[in-house]
């Protein structure tokens, strides 16, 4: 008796009712059916059709494993969808970083790209953010030549030779 109080007992914990298969519409809902036979050591499982405890459930009247479930009618959604960050615009030092923004509407699972005025009545994340490259090393910077530099210089070889002529 006490055997048997356990068997139903374990029968009540296995009708575990998974989760639909869907966010909305029609899905499907899985459950594990399993036959517990007296052969069996008690709390041991046997799925149907699989070891020794199937002899022991009466053929036909093995429960199903699914069935059809609905959460309510899809509803169209509309959202702004956000790319990576890319790269800091600067080695070093401050810079800006882009990502791509899209709108998308979504129906079920299904995501569709869909103009920007669609999402116009939801806060659009951010298209730049500052960002920080590493830290800038000391480094040489040079102008050009200045021209008056130049003039400046007097070279005494072409003196000479502009007396001699």
């Amino acid at each position: 008796m006490a055997a048997e109080g356990a068997e139903n007992s374990n029968k009540e914990q296995c009708r575990h009712q998974g989760s639909c298969s869907t966010e909305c519409g029609t899905g499907i809902q899985r459950r594990s059916v399993v036959c517990l036979g007296s052969g069996a050591a008690l709390g041991v499982a046997q799925e149907e059709g699989v070891g020794p405890g199937e002899q022991s459930c009466p053929p036909g009247s093995r429960p199903p494993d699914m069935r059809a479930c609905s959460l309510g009618p899809c509803e169209m959604t509309r959202c702004w969808y956000t790319g990576p960050w890319g790269e800091c615009s600067s080695e070093c030092g401050s810079g800006t970083q882009r990502r791509d923004i899209i709108c998308v509407t979504k129906l079920g699972t299904e995501f569709n790209v869909t103009s920007p005025s669609n999402c116009s009545h939801l806060p659009r994340p951010p298209t730049l953010q500052p960002c920080q490259g590493q830290v800038c090393q000391d480094r040489w910077f040079s102008t050009p030549w200045s021209p008056a530099f130049e003039d400046a210089v007097s070279f005494p070889a072409k003196k000479a030779s502009d007396k001699l002529t």
